[in-house]
């Protein structure tokens, strides 16, 4: 996250507020529908990243 920062966020103020419900997360981690393409397209390319 540092080399590539989260953009603005219909959804999330800062990134430890997506931290915080990443690592809360009991199942399924959804993006609000309203949420900025731009912010979609950094999520999926940080969950790739991190997680295959």
């Amino acid at each position: 996250m540092k080399e590539h920062p989260m953009p603005k966020s219909v959804t999330y103020k800062n990134a430890d507020e997506l931290i915080e419900d990443i690592e809360n997360a009991d199942g399924i981690i959804t993006i609000a529908n309203n949420e900025t393409e731009e912010f979609k397209t950094w999520f999926i390319e940080l969950i790739n990243a991190c997680c295959w």
